[in-house]
C-alpha cells in the first residue's frame, strides 16, 4: 500500500510540474501576445524614410545598413529566439504621408517601434500618436532640440541639433582661426530644422558680441540657389554657415564658384555628408576648403560601423558607393538592438523604454558613446568637427581637426 501511496504522490506531484511548466509557457505565450509587435518568433520594427523625396540618396543608404545590421542579428539567431521583421514606408518628406505610414505601421503592420524616423517636421506630427499607441522611437532623424527636450517618453535621440553643430563651428571660426569679429552669414532650409538652427547661430553670435550679416532661405526641394548666394556675397560675408540636407552646400559652392566668390563654407550636421564632394566636386575647394561638424565619424575615418558596411558591400554585391549617410544605419540599429537585449525575454514596451535608460557610455559603431537615462533623451553631446581635404579626380574627403566636442556655452 505503501508503494502504491509513493507512486500515487510522485505521479501527482510529476503532473504538477508538467501542468506549471505548461502554463508558464502559455503565460509567455499570452504576455507576447499582448504586445504589439512581439510574437514568440518575431519582433516587428518600423522605419519611415524619405525615399523618393529631396533626402532620398542618404535615407536610402541609412535604411540599408539598419536592414543589414537586422539580417546580421537574425542570422545568429535574433533575440531571444525571436527575429526581427522589419517594415518601411516612405514618407516622402512629406508631413502628411509620413503621418499615414505611421498608422499604418502601428494599426495594419503593428509594429512593436521605430527607428529612423526622418525629418523634423515629418516627426513632430507623428508625436500624438506615438504618446497614443506607445510607440518607442529610437534614434529619430531628427536634427531639432525639441525631440529631446524637453524629454519625451518614447523617444531616444542619437542626432544632435543642425544648431548644436553650428555653434560648433561659430566656436571654431572665433577661437581656433582667431576671428574675433567674424562676417557670417547663413543659407538654410525652410523647414523647422533650418528655422531652428538660425535661431540657434543668432544667439550664439550675440554670446560673442556680434551679429549676423546676412540671413537666406531655400525650399528643401529647390536645386536653384544662384538668387540666395548672390544676396551673401552683396552683403560681402566671409563665412557662409549651410544649415540644409546634403546637396545645399555643393549647390551653395557651385554657385559661389560661378561668381568668382570664395567664403569659406560652414556646414553643419547631416549635411557634411561625405556624398557633397562628389557633388561639388572641384567647387567645393574654389576657395577655401570647407569646414564641417557632425555627431558622426566621416566614412573616410575607420569605425566599427564602417567595417560593418564594407562587409556588407561584399556580402550584398552592393553598388552603390558607401558615404557617412551608410554609417548611420548600423549606428542607429545597433542601440534599437541593444535596448531589446536588455529588455529580456519578456518584451514590452514599457520594460523597453526602462531598458533603454540604463544605456550608459553605448559604442553604436560610429558616434561618441551614447548615454541615456529616466530624464536624458539626447544620448549624444559630442560632435566631429571636420575639414575638407582635395583628392583625386577632384573628389575631396573629410579629414578630423576634433574629436567629440560640444559649443561653448555662455
Amino acid at each position: 500500500m505503501k508503494t502504491v501511496e509513493v507512486k500515487r504522490v510522485l505521479g501527482l506531484g510529476l503532473f504538477v510540474v508538467i501542468a506549471s511548466i505548461f502554463t508558464l509557457a502559455l503565460m509567455d505565450k499570452a504576455r507576447a501576445a499582448e504586445t504589439r509587435g512581439v510574437t514568440p518568433t518575431e519582433i516587428r520594427i518600423g522605419c519611415i524614410p524619405d525615399f523618393t523625396g529631396p533626402a532620398a540618396h542618404g535615407a536610402r543608404k541609412s535604411v540599408w545598413g539598419i536592414r543589414n545590421y537586422f539580417n546580421d542579428v537574425n542570422e545568429q539567431g535574433g533575440i531571444y529566439g525571436r527575429k526581427i521583421k522589419f517594415f518601411v514606408e516612405d514618407g516622402k518628406y512629406n508631413p502628411s504621408v509620413a503621418l499615414n505610414a505611421f498608422k499604418k505601421l502601428v494599426l495594419k503592420d503593428e509594429v512593436f517601434a521605430m527607428t529612423f524616423n526622418l525629418g523634423s517636421g515629418m516627426v513632430k506630427a507623428q508625436l500624438p500618436l506615438i504618446e497614443q499607441y506607445k510607440v518607442p522611437l529610437v534614434g529619430p532623424g531628427v536634427q531639432s532640440s525639441w525631440i529631446s527636450e524637453p524629454p519625451k517618453k518614447y523617444i531616444f535621440s542619437t542626432m544632435v541639433s543642425m544648431g548644436y553643430c553650428s555653434r560648433v563651428l561659430i566656436d571654431y571660426v572665433v577661437n581656433d582661426l582667431g576671428d574675433r569679429k567674424p562676417r557670417i552669414g547663413v543659407l538654410y532650409m525652410n523647414t523647422e530644422m533650418g528655422q531652428e538652427a538660425l535661431r540657434e547661430i543668432k544667439e550664439h553670435a550675440a554670446m560673442y558680441g556680434f551679429q549676423i550679416v546676412a540671413e537666406t532661405s531655400y525650399s528643401p526641394r529647390d536645386i536653384d540657389v544662384a538668387g540666395q548666394v548672390a544676396k551673401l556675397k552683396s552683403a560681402n560675408v566671409d563665412y557662409v554657415v549651410v544649415c540644409a540636407i546634403s546637396r545645399g552646400a555643393p549647390y551653395a559652392m557651385r554657385e559661389a564658384a560661378k561668381l568668382d566668390w570664395k567664403p569659406q563654407f560652414l556646414i553643419p550636421g547631416n549635411g557634411s555628408s561625405e556624398h557633397i564632394f562628389r557633388l561639388g566636386r572641384e567647387a567645393m575647394f574654389y576657395g577655401k576648403p570647407p569646414l564641417g561638424a557632425s555627431e558622426y565619424l566621416p566614412i573616410s575615418a575607420d569605425s566599427k560601423a564602417k567595417e560593418l558596411c564594407q562587409k556588407w558591400v561584399k556580402k550584398y554585391e552592393y553598388k552603390d558607393k558607401l558615404d557617412t549617410k551608410s554609417l548611420y544605419g548600423p549606428s542607429y540599429a545597433s542601440v534599437v538592438v541593444e535596448g531589446l537585449k536588455r529588455a529580456g525575454k519578456d518584451l514590452t514596451v514599457e520594460g523597453y523604454v526602462r531598458a533603454l535608460e540604463t544605456i550608459k557610455n553605448f559604442d553604436n559603431l560610429a558616434q561618441a558613446p551614447v548615454t541615456f537615462g529616466p530624464n536624458i533623451r539626447q544620448g549624444v553631446k559630442g560632435v566631429v568637427l571636420y575639414q575638407g581635404v582635395p583628392g583625386p579626380g577632384g573628389v575631396g574627403r573629410w579629414g578630423i581637426e576634433k574629436l567629440w566636442v560640444q559649443p561653448k556655452k555662455p
